[in-house]
């Protein structure tokens, strides 16, 4: 027979656990819908990354969309909403795809590891001219100008001093600015188009014949003056490691398909040349994607790391390689 005071304290329990079972359960913050202006808010995100996305055509926009939204479930904020937008930036697959809040957060995927290693230039013989092309940094058109007379000049000194076949030398050339680069190198690129930049909504060709180039809109125009190399036929043999990135990557591409060419080394990092100008959204964020692909002279379209013709690790083995092909060919 249990005694009153159990009793009693059985009761209290009761009444206790009544009252507890009353209490509304607090709602965890996934469980709730998602606020109605923030789903706006992500999908109009979504639409504009369509419109600007270089190769639109390849996502499955719906997927992206339903990711995005799956991945803020419950926010009340575009600031609760931010795993949303890295989703949809994720799922679109490109290395250049960011996002800043109006407060100045940065949003966006991992980009790869561009892994740079020590290079140094090989002996070649009095045949062989040796370039180590080298990124010019943004500094305006004079210093832009100046970086590719200095391209030109050496190619002319090396084509006066009886240099044939040439090896262009693009291991850890990571980005820089584009018209220096690709003007300077053009007069042993080959004639006419060797490349293009495809853009979301048309496609730009550049000309090696030509001293202007057009990229993000803006065209760049370089009077060098009378320039002609020797019309030898030339072996030209590019080197490139995971150091070299976007516009070395762009400046690999412009030799592909050219006769009596090969690249050599490992694969690069594979990053676009240039991230698109920042677009605006409605609450002052912005966003931007890669400007633009680029597409070799056989219309190829280049879409992450460069695969060399022949893939060699070791430097020795590389200079050896390549001095035997720029000498024989073979």
């Amino acid at each position: 027979m249990r005694t009153p005071m159990t009793m009693r304290a059985l009761l209290f329990a009761g009444v206790l656990a009544l009252a507890t079972s009353a209490v509304p359960r607090a709602i965890a913050a996934q469980d709730q819908p998602i606020a109605s202006d923030v789903k706006a808010y992500l999908r109009q995100f979504v639409n504009k990354l369509r419109e600007f996305r270089v190769g639109s055509d390849e996502v499955d926009w719906g997927q992206v969309e339903s990711k995005a939204l799956a991945a803020a479930a419950g926010a009340q904020s575009i600031t609760d909403a931010q795993p949303g937008i890295r989703a949809a930036l994720v799922e679109i697959r490109d290395p250049w795809a960011v996002y800043r809040s109006a407060s100045g957060q940065v949003v966006g995927p991992d980009q790869p590891r561009c892994v740079r290693t020590n290079t140094t230039a090989p002996a070649v013989p009095a045949d062989v001219g040796y370039l180590k092309a080298t990124p010019t940094p943004n500094r305006g058109i004079r210093a832009e100008r100046e970086a590719a007379v200095a391209v030109r000049t050496k190619l002319k000194s090396g084509d006066d001093n009886g240099a044939v076949h040439w090896i262009i030398d693009l291991r850890g050339y990571f980005m820089g600015t584009l018209p220096a680069a690709v003007i300077g190198l053009a007069p042993i690129m080959g004639d006419g188009t060797v490349f293009k930049m495809q853009y979301a909504n048309n496609v730009v060709p550049f000309n090696a014949n030509e001293s202007s180039i057009k990229s993000n809109g803006d065209e760049l125009q370089m009077d060098l003056g009378k320039f002609k190399l020797s019309s030898q036929k030339r072996r030209i043999a590019v080197l490139v490691d995971g150091g070299t990135a976007g516009v070395g990557e762009l400046l690999a591409i412009a030799f592909m398909g050219r006769s009596n060419t090969r690249v050599f080394g490992t694969p690069t990092c594979g990053i676009p040349p240039m991230r698109l100008v920042p677009q605006k959204l409605k609450d002052g964020a912005e966003f931007s994607v890669s400007a633009f692909r680029v597409q070799d002279r056989d219309g190829r379209v280049y879409r992450g790391p460069i695969e060399p013709n022949e893939r060699i690790d070791g430097e020795a083995d590389l200079f050896s390689r390549v001095l035997d092909w720029v000498s024989t060919g073979k």
